[in-house]
């Protein structure tokens, strides 16, 4: 989700699937390239931007990422909701 120049919310829905990676232009020219793998109880997700990049984060967190740095993350799987 794009909030702003440089800036995006990281909402990962990823339903059935296990991995993922992929890129999406940046707004300031280049790529962002984003790569997520679930391990069962986490979710683990990186991402490499071409220019400056703001995501926002679970907890209010923010993280920002310059030109070619390599940002790491690793987030728990919320519980299934009951049927």
């Amino acid at each position: 989700l794009d909030l702003g120049p440089d800036t995006f919310e990281y909402c990962l829905a990823p339903g059935s699937l296990r991995q993922a990676r992929g890129r999406l232009p940046h707004p300031n020219g280049g790529w962002i390239h984003v790569e997520w793998k679930s391990t069962g109880k986490t979710i683990d997700y990186s991402c490499r931007s071409d220019g400056n990049l703001r995501i926002l984060r679970t907890a209010g967190e923010t993280a920002i990422i310059e030109p070619g740095q390599h940002g790491k993350w690793e987030f728990p799987i919320p519980p299934k909701p009951p049927l």
